[in-house]
């Protein structure tokens, strides 16, 4: 399992620069849920790949889940991002590859215990809390993370006292925007290569007061 604990330093989450004691937080585990005939089931896990699709195309829908532990005691904290990693020149699944190709439009959900059991199942399709959009179908700049605010789903995760919290990616059924999908790196991946790429939750906890 990867570990970062605590950096001590300035951290730029999405543009913005932050200073403190900020956590960087690797997933547990990662995987795709698939639906092979796209006949609106998906009935089958693909568990540790070296990349995670998120596609609908007329041939197969996939959906990419990750989790998280969240250890006792955990406070509320002051801003959170989940940080992915595109991988490939466009972070598609076009062939050939190229700058300006670009997958669908992107729905990221939430999902809490008992979805939420550190394992990669088909039960994590269509529970949890529709979080946000995600990626839209238009092309990116795979240099950079693919950052999304969670953190009012992570602090009703900490509320509710849940020791892990999930998340789900799929595309936009009602207006995909491309056949292509997204390759996002994963656990395995950053494990071969480097730690950095792991998909993670980005944890800024607010500042404590002076001691009275």
């Amino acid at each position: 399992m990867l570990r970062y604990g605590i950096l001590f330093s300035l951290l730029l989450f999405g543009g913005t620069l932050f200073s403190g004691a900020e956590e960087i937080r690797p997933a547990d585990i990662d995987g795709e849920l698939v639906d092979s005939d796209c006949d609106g089931i998906y009935e089958s896990v693909r568990l540790s790949p070296i990349q995670t699709l998120v596609q609908s195309s007329p041939k197969r829908r996939i959906a990419s889940v990750i989790e998280f532990s969240i250890p006792p005691g955990s406070r509320p904290a002051e801003k959170v991002f989940l940080r992915l990693w595109l991988n490939g020149t466009s972070g598609t699944t076009a062939v050939p590859e190229h700058a300006k190709a670009f997958g669908p439009n992107t729905l990221l959900f939430g999902y809490l215990p008992p979805d939420a059991d550190g394992k990669v199942t088909l039960s994590d399709d269509g529970c949890g809390t529709r979080i946000s959009s995600l990626l839209s179908a238009r092309p990116v700049s795979v240099k950079e993370p693919v950052l999304a605010d969670v953190t009012a789903f992570y602090n009703r995760a900490v509320r509710e006292k849940a020791p892990r919290i999930g998340f789900r990616i799929e595309a936009d059924e009602k207006q995909s925007g491309s056949k292509e999908g997204w390759r996002f790196r994963t656990l395995k991946f950053a494990r071969s290569y480097s730690g950095k790429w792991a998909p993670s939750l980005l944890i800024r906890m607010a500042e404590k007061g002076p001691e009275k």
